[in-house]
Formats: C-alpha cells, sequence, structure tokens
C-alpha cells in the first residue's frame, strides 16, 4: 500500500469494479482507470463502471479518468490515426495472395480410398 499512495499517477485495468480505493491514492495523483465492467445499478439495470470508485477516488485524486467515455475515445483515436497513416500501403485481396489451406467440401469423406 505505501509504493501506491507514494505513485503521481496510477494505471489501473484490473476487471474488478471498486478494485481502487481512496486511501490507495496518493492526493492530486492522476488516476486512468481502464478497466470496463459491468454491474447491476440501483435501479436494477447494467451499468458500466471502471476499476476504481469513482465519486470517492475523485475527491482524492488531481485529475481521474471516467468509465465510459475516458481512455475509449483515445483508444479509437489512435486506431483511426493509423488506418489513415497507412492509407497507400494497403493491398487489394486477390486469390494469388491469399494463402488459405483448400480443404474438401462438407460431407466429403477423406481418406476413403
Amino acid at each position: 500500500m505505501r509504493r501506491r499512495r507514494r505513485a503521481d499517477a496510477v494505471f489501473i485495468a484490473v476487471g474488478k469494479p471498486g478494485l481502487l480505493t481512496p486511501d490507495m491514492i496518493k492526493p492530486c495523483a492522476v488516476v486512468i482507470d481502464i478497466g470496463i465492467n459491468q454491474i447491476e445499478g440501483s435501479d436494477g439495470k447494467p451499468k458500466v463502471v471502471g476499476d476504481c470508485g469513482y465519486a470517492a477516488c475523485s475527491e482524492v485524486a488531481g485529475w481521474i479518468t471516467p468509465v465510459p467515455g475516458g481512455v475509449g475515445p483515445v483508444t479509437v483515436s489512435n486506431l483511426m490515426r493509423n488506418t489513415v497513416s497507412q492509407r497507400g500501403t494497403w493491398k487489394p485481396i486477390t486469390n494469388n495472395n491469399l494463402s488459405v489451406p483448400r480443404t474438401k467440401a462438407v460431407g466429403s469423406t477423406r481418406g476413403s480410398d
């Protein structure tokens, strides 16, 4: 626990809702919550939450990513940037550059010679 309270930035991606609590965070630290978990909300409907208790941790952290809506848009923007940067290097898929193993038709009897 001592080491966590000394960190200026905490990245959490564990898959356990509420795992990170305020007593684990250094005051004014940055918390990047990458975890995505679905729990049942107080109204009985599914709710998406991260790995930290957002309301409680936001009282201690200097900056904290929300879930949903935190790192997801960053991931999507990076994927789009990478896709656009590869423009012009794409090859059309043809039978000549596809190495797909040939198999017998469905229902064929393999090895029944």
